[in-house]
């Protein structure tokens, strides 16, 4: 039988291949499977072909940091400006400002940083007993009515100089020096002069001229005396007569006040007085000859008594028995004329003297 049919058994081994792979009639179907008309489906393009399907995705979520879009940018401290926010101030009259902004203040005291109205800021600071220049470093607060802070401003510096004194004045007086008291004829005249120190600057200057008595002592107190205001360089004349003090007060632009005194200054017009006993001007002497002469000053200058007897004739003179001197004068006391021819003669006597001032 198997020879009678050879065709039947080559068609069931066709007819069941081995292999596992898909079956032919579905790929067939697959492209075999007709064209759709053009009423049903629209041409595809080559390029719509190789484009990548559209899909709808979710965006990435970071957990802990939000997209630089929502983020929020970090509050700069505001930048403030002195006269706008705030002023620095010191104690009344001990403080200044000085040509380039310089701020000085009294040494001892006290500046505060004052914050403007308007600047909406309601805190500053204060810095107590200073003594040495340095620096302000501060910041400007805003609070709440519980005082909470609710913002900052930038930290500023500031810084200020201190001014220990015064500037002194110094007093030059014309005459001469002698035991610290100066004597002047007829006119003393004094030059002030207050040099610059450097620091918050001369505020104002006065002097006084104050009399004494010629040993130094008050007949005013300079408290109690006239001042007049002057230029640091001033120029003054005494010409009273007497026995003074120069005084010059100086006032600092921070309150700082200097006292400045000179030496005593003796204004002098008069000379010495001069006196002789014991003979007389044009007289004639056959008799006993005593000549006396005194000097007096109170501001006599020692040695400064000078006695000469001249004769027209070359006459002979008298012998000095006696000289005296002191602070307030001299005395001299001549020897009679003795009873001899060689003295006869007409005598000229003369007598000089001066005082410290230099009258003569």
């Amino acid at each position: 039988m198997e020879t009678e049919n050879p065709a039947e058994t080559e068609t069931e081994q066709t007819d069941e291949p081995e292999s596992t792979a898909e079956p032919e009639t579905e790929q067939i179907m697959e492209t075999e499977n007709p064209v759709e008309s053009e009423s049903e489906t629209e041409p595809v393009t080559e390029s719509e072909n190789t484009e990548e399907p559209e899909t709808e995705t979710e965006p990435a979520v970071w957990p802990e940091t939000a997209p630089e879009s929502e983020k929020e940018a970090p509050r700069l401290p505001e930048k403030i400006q002195r006269g706008i926010h705030y002023d620095i101030v010191g104690d009344g009259n001990a403080w200044y400002r000085d040509g380039k902004d310089r701020l000085w203040i009294r040494a001892g005291t006290n500046l505060y940083i004052e914050t403007k109205a308007g600047s909406g800021y309601d805190r500053g600071l204060g810095k107590e007993n200073l003594q040495t220049d340095g620096i302000l470093t501060f910041s400007l607060k805003k609070t709440d009515a519980q005082g909470s802070i609710l913002a900052e401003s930038e930290i500023r510096q500031e810084a200020y100089y201190v001014d220990e004194a015064a500037p002194a004045a110094t007093i030059t007086v014309s005459g001469v020096e002698k035991e610290g008291i100066i004597y002047a004829v007829q006119t003393a005249e004094a030059a002030i002069t207050v040099a610059p120190d450097g620091k918050s600057g001369l505020k104002q200057a006065a002097y006084s001229v104050v009399p004494c008595e010629g040993d130094g002592t008050f007949l005013v107190q300079p408290e109690d005396a006239d001042w007049i205001v002057c230029d640091s360089s001033q120029q003054l004349d005494i010409r009273r007569e007497g026995t003074y003090c120069i005084y010059v007060r100086t006032e600092d632009c921070v309150g700082n006040i200097a006292f400045s005194k000179s030496s005593l200054v003796c204004v002098d017009s008069t000379p010495p007085s001069i006196s002789v006993e014991g003979v007389k001007d044009q007289t004639a002497n056959s008799g006993k000859v005593r000549i006396r002469v005194q000097c007096q000053d109170a501001y006599y200058r020692a040695g400064s008594m000078e006695i000469a007897v001249t004769g027209v004739n070359n006459g002979r003179n008298p012998v000095v028995c006696e000289k005296k001197e002191d602070v307030q004068g001299a005395v001299a006391e001549f020897l009679d004329f003795p009873r001899q021819q060689g003295y006869d003669d007409v005598y000229h006597l003369t007598v000089k003297a001066g005082d410290i001032a230099g009258n003569v």
